[in-house]
């Protein structure tokens, strides 16, 4: 978080720059990647302004801007514009729904229905230029994520519209139904268990990216989708000692070791981090547990998280960036993953803890709409706390905790009421 009055935004999050390099400000780091810590970070007022620098630097037309707002190089990554609504969207859980912000989400998502060519439901994000910035090719063009994002955002424009009480122009629920159905059809490859990308010559490539997990995480499997991707989940195809690569070591075709972020051997510092705390999100504690802590090795050998790290040895390339913004997703992953914690934009308080199998893990003074709560995490067990006084104490289930204090508890299909 970087400080100076000519900053366009105090203060102001960069990419990197510990090293002295990095210091532009990229969406998908930032707003994408760790939208949910960052968007605590701020505060209210210093995410309404990461907003409005975005908005005004051009979301829709830039892959960066400076510290003084300017945008750096024409549009590239698909990756932003989803970016900008992740941020919009975490602020509002955490804040509050913002009526002004209904129309600019529809005009930023709105700039890649008008730019992209389409096949269908789904849309073309074009080479590497604009996607994973691959060494090798096959992850390009029509492919699952970014395209189970897009439907992710439509729903989330759907529940703002329902929030502010607005007419929808348009169902963008049945929108993001439609490009789930089509992600599902035209590019799921059910002999390989896989995505496939879809080239405009009609041709088509399989390949092994983590990227897949991510339209597990925006919704887009169906049940026997998902079990087939967490196979993979194993060592010696995504998993390594000291992380998660970004390609399979077992897709021969893809997987290099020059290129960790992206083409194997290693992954983009946020992305483990991530891929558990989607594992934690569709309950699955203990893989997400196995993923999570073969990072710690960073903690122990390295002042921060850099840009991105092997998988095989405790190491990262010595000339890539020394630190990411990213590196927040090892928080979020335990925050909003483990301990479960989702605020609601309507000001309820959901928490659903997942412990861990042994030892004990505590989120002490989450800050939310003017209470402070602490989340007490044991094997079995969990205790919830609210202002210092004890909401739930009991087995893990999810609780959901209303203005007043009141804690439902959803337990298989059973619900049960108390008070504080």
């Amino acid at each position: 978080m970087w400080d100076h009055p000519d900053f366009a935004i105090r203060p102001f999050p960069a990419t990197s720059g510990i090293d002295g390099g990095g210091i532009n400000n990229y969406p998908w780091d930032a707003a994408g990647y760790v939208g949910q810590t960052l968007a605590m970070l701020l505060g209210e007022e210093g995410s309404r302004a990461y907003l409005r620098f975005m908005e005004e630097g051009g979301i829709d037309r830039h892959i960066s801007f400076a510290p003084d707002g300017t945008g750096d190089e024409p549009f590239a990554y698909s990756y932003s514009l989803w970016a900008f609504v992740h941020f919009a969207w975490s602020y509002c859980c955490q804040y509050g729904p913002l009526e002004e912000l209904y129309p600019v989400l529809r005009k930023v998502l709105d700039t890649d229905e008008r730019r992209l060519a389409r096949r269908g439901e789904l849309l073309d994000y074009g080479s590497h230029h604009h996607l994973l910035e691959m060494r090798g090719s096959g992850y390009e063009h029509v492919v699952a994520s970014p395209n189970a994002e897009r439907a992710w955002c439509y729903d989330r424009l759907a529940d703002l519209a329902e929030l502010l009480g607005l007419e929808e122009p348009e169902d963008w629920r049945g929108k993001a139904a439609r490009i789930r159905l089509a992600i599902r059809t035209e590019l799921w490859d059910g002999e390989a268990g896989w995505f496939r990308s879809l080239y405009p010559e009609g041709r088509s490539e399989i390949v092994y990216s983590v990227q897949a997990y991510d339209a597990l995480r925006m919704g887009a499997c169906a049940p026997e989708m998902e079990r087939a991707l967490l196979s993979h989940l194993r060592d010696g195809a995504f998993l390594g000692d000291c992380g998660v690569s970004s390609i399979s070591a077992e897709d021969a075709l893809h997987y290099e070791v020059n290129d960790p972020d992206w083409s194997g051997g290693g992954s983009f510092g946020g992305e483990g981090p991530i891929l558990a705390q989607t594992l934690w999100e569709i309950g699955r504690p203990e893989l997400a547990w196995d993923v999570l802590k073969r990072h710690f090795w960073i903690g122990e050998r390295l002042p921060y998280v850099p840009q991105e790290h092997y998988c095989d040895r405790p190491m990262s390339p010595a000339h890539k960036r020394a630190n990411n913004i990213s590196g927040m997703a090892g928080a979020q992953a335990v925050v909003f993953g483990m301990a479960g914690i989702r605020p609601q934009p309507d000001g309820r308080l959901r928490i659903a803890p997942q412990p861990p199998e042994s030892g004990r893990v505590s989120i002490v003074g989450f800050e939310y709409r003017g209470r402070r709560y602490d989340v007490h995490m044991e094997p079995g067990g969990c205790r919830i706390v609210r202002d210092g006084a004890e909401l739930y104490r009991g087995a893990p289930a999810r609780l959901t905790i209303d203005a007043e204090g009141a804690v439902s508890v959803h337990r298989e299909g059973a619900e049960a009421r108390s008070t504080n």
